[in-house]
């Protein structure tokens, strides 16, 4: 079986599309697929359907679910059993997934392996694998199905892992002296992004290096002015010395 979360909410088993078409059905494979092949407690999936007031009949409800799940993934019934797995104590279920076989858990090692070629200064293998792992997010995480608070505050998080594997891929296609390639890129993360310094910075260093100095230094002008607009601040100091740098025309990009 091959399952996808980063993006529409999809099981598949070759050709044949064994995802459920249930809301609930949805939302118990989700938060079963957030933990592959490790216990997800009983009360964690009723937290997900039912948040504080589940029925009386959740017990009994959510056994139901898993069966129809099971029974969605296929006619052996052995091979269903083997699939999601019930554990009595503590009360819950395993979803047995291949790693190779869930976008998630590639995504998280290939982001991993990125971090740590950057770390170890091989920015030309940490910019192919996070590329490779940004490529798995075919859409909003999730797709297709209507969040609980469990899946809702998963989702955030790894929006946020999204994030930071973006950070680290333009970081390391600037060590690789990328930066008109960037210039694009980072002007529509800027955009999407009003608030975020981060992209503003790497957008002034991509433009400088490439000996566009105006447009970065416009790049500074503009965002100090939103700051100050919207929330009464200044920019931080790592991005006022980046506009002094560019000011002096002497700016050493460091990563």
């Amino acid at each position: 079986m091959d399952y996808s979360v980063l993006g529409t909410l999809a099981a598949r088993d070759g050709e044949i599309d064994r995802t459920p078409s249930a809301p609930k059905l949805r939302r118990v494979l989700a938060t079963l697929l957030l933990r592959a092949n490790k216990l997800v407690l009983a009360e964690t999936l009723a937290e997900e359907l039912w948040q504080d007031n589940p029925p009386t009949s959740a017990t009994a409800t959510l056994q139901t679910y898993i069966y129809q799940l099971r029974k969605s993934f296929g006619s052996d019934g052995r091979d269903r059993e083997s699939i999601i797995r019930t554990r009595t104590e503590p009360s819950g279920y395993v979803l047995s997934a291949d790693p190779d076989h869930l976008d998630l858990v590639r995504f998280q090692a290939l982001v991993r392996e990125g971090r740590h070629a950057l770390e170890t200064n091989r920015p030309e293998r940490a910019s192919e694998v996070l590329h490779q792992a940004l490529d798995l997010w075919q859409g909003p995480v999730f797709g297709g199905v209507v969040c609980g608070p469990v899946l809702q505050c998963h989702a955030t998080f790894l929006e946020e892992e999204r994030m930071n594997a973006l950070e680290m891929r333009i970081d390391a296609d600037l060590r690789l002296g990328l930066h008109r390639e960037l210039v694009s890129e980072l002007k529509t993360l800027v955009v999407a992004h009003p608030l975020h310094e981060w992209f503003h910075s790497r957008l002034m260093m991509a433009l400088h290096s490439s000996s566009r100095q105006g447009e970065a230094l416009d790049v500074y002008q503009s965002y100090r002015r939103r700051l100050r607009d919207e929330l009464g601040l200044e920019p931080g100091l790592a991005m006022q010395r980046a506009q002094q740098d560019i000011l002096n025309s002497t700016l050493q990009p460091t990563f």
